[in-house]
């Protein structure tokens, strides 16, 4: 009765998942199919919105440079976005075949989606904050180098 309540148990080296743990894993799956739906229309929206920079902003004279380099990282992060939800949304059909069959193969394929999700946001993160970082110092930077031209 004891070993039916631990949340992992020892069998030939292989951890065993209880039915609670199965019913919890189950109950995200909706949650993570929804977020990425969700944001599967929002890349659609950023896919549309790079397709519009890309073609008005070389019709631009004035701003058709921004634009055309916005565009670009729209279009850039448009990828990187959809393979975002990509792996959340197979991670969710992953889980939710384990639920159905209790094929390990099925939740073996589901940690390595989340896994790749995870990492992939991880990155992003980094970058994230590097970019932040960089910017800081050049605006600081570039507000010093004014404050000393404006000095003489």
């Amino acid at each position: 009765m004891e070993q039916n309540n631990q949340a992992t148990q020892e069998n030939n080296n292989e951890a065993v998942l209880t039915n609670l743990a199965i019913k919890n894993l189950q109950g995200s799956v909706p949650w993570m199919k929804f977020l990425s739906v969700m944001g599967f229309i929002l890349t659609g929206i950023m896919a549309l919105s790079s397709v519009f920079m890309l073609v008005f902003g070389s019709s631009m004279p004035t701003a058709g440079g921004f634009m055309l380099i916005y565009g670009i990282i729209y279009l850039v992060l448009t990828v990187i976005f959809f393979f975002i939800n990509f792996y959340l949304f197979r991670y969710a059909s992953n889980v939710s075949g384990f639920y159905f069959t209790k094929d390990s193969l099925q939740l073996e394929k589901a940690f390595k989606m989340q896994k790749i999700y995870w990492t992939i946001k991880g990155v992003l993160l980094i970058v994230y904050l590097a970019l932040i970082i960089i910017t800081a110092i050049v605006v600081v930077t570039g507000t010093f180098m004014q404050l000393g031209q404006l000095a003489y």
